[in-house]
């Protein structure tokens, strides 16, 4: 008797183990959620676009020598070389596709006393960030800003005029970029040298983004006029290809006094709807330097 309750107990327990959920099973399943996590956090990167310390170690395409060199710590070193990355950083999106891009400076030494600095643009393209501009600012520039606002970069430093001593750059520069079909554009540079004098053009007419037929009328003004009243004028298409260049006169009453422009342009043959940049620049007699410029995008009828 004692052996068959025994029996039965034990095939009592049997059965009612085998109707309880096995705990070990369930923390082996891995929730769909968690899955989902992962995946995002794979993709992080390039969603929330460049950070400083990436800029600090990663690679770039040097400005002078056109190789490429491993950034640590924001600086390469061998000895043929040194590349540094300068504190100033700017981050934001720059070609409109919601992804931070960055614009940093590249100071870049030979051996010599000479240490040029560039601008360089990191840009979100094809799933991954690209070294997609280069412009040479100065040798020993003093940089005072480096920002992007609305797409565009802007810089402001001291650079040297022509007869500034290599230690004491004296005029001030403004520079503003844009990314043109990913190609690094300057469209805008203003300075002022000793003394105050601010040279700059102002361009009323048209307006950016506006469109023009084959002839249309370009109108401004200058707070300082150009040498013999005469700046240049050139249109390139977006990829900064040429497509003309001449010269472009502005009225004023005397050399050093302030100066206005109505001038009608009749354009080379372009095909409709192409958007093209129209570039007025004051240009230095002396060394044939970039004074000011000014520029527009307008669209082709």
């Amino acid at each position: 008797m004692k052996t068959a309750l025994r029996f039965g107990s034990f095939f009592l327990l049997v059965l009612v183990a085998a109707c309880v959920p096995s705990v070990q099973n369930t923390v082996e399943i891995t929730p769909p959620k968690e899955t989902l996590i992962v995946e995002a956090t794979v993709n992080a990167p390039l969603t929330e676009g460049m950070t400083e310390q990436e800029l600090k170690n990663m690679s770039y395409i040097s400005p002078n020598n056109g190789i490429l060199v491993q950034l640590v710590e924001g600086v390469y070193a061998d000895e043929s070389m040194t590349l540094t990355l300068l504190p100033q950083v700017a981050i934001g999106d720059l070609n409109g596709d919601a992804i931070d891009d960055a614009a940093v400076l590249l100071a870049e030494n030979e051996g010599g006393t000479g240490t040029f600095v560039s601008l360089v643009v990191i840009a979100s393209r094809d799933g991954t960030f690209d070294q997609v501009g280069t412009s040479i600012i100065d040798d020993r520039p003093e940089i005072e800003s480096l920002t992007i606002q609305e797409g565009t970069i802007r810089l402001n430093a001291l650079v040297h005029s022509l007869n500034d001593a290599m230690v004491s750059p004296t005029e001030k520069v403004s520079f503003t970029y844009r990314l043109l079909e990913n190609n690094l554009t300057m469209m805008r540079r203003t300075s002022t040298l000793q003394g105050g004098m601010e040279r700059l053009i102002i361009i009323e007419k048209p307006q950016h983004g506006s469109e023009v037929s084959g002839t249309f009328r370009i109108a401004g003004s200058m707070p300082v006029a150009p040498f013999e009243n005469n700046l240049s004028l050139t249109i390139l298409d977006q990829a900064g290809a040429e497509l003309y260049r001449g010269g472009f006169m502005v009225n004023s009453e005397d050399m050093g006094e302030p100066a206005v422009f109505d001038n009608e342009i009749t354009l080379p043959v372009i095909p409709s709807g192409t958007w093209v940049k129209l570039e007025l620049t004051d240009i230095s007699m002396a060394d044939g330097s970039v004074i000011s410029m000014e520029s527009v995008l307008v669209k082709i009828k």
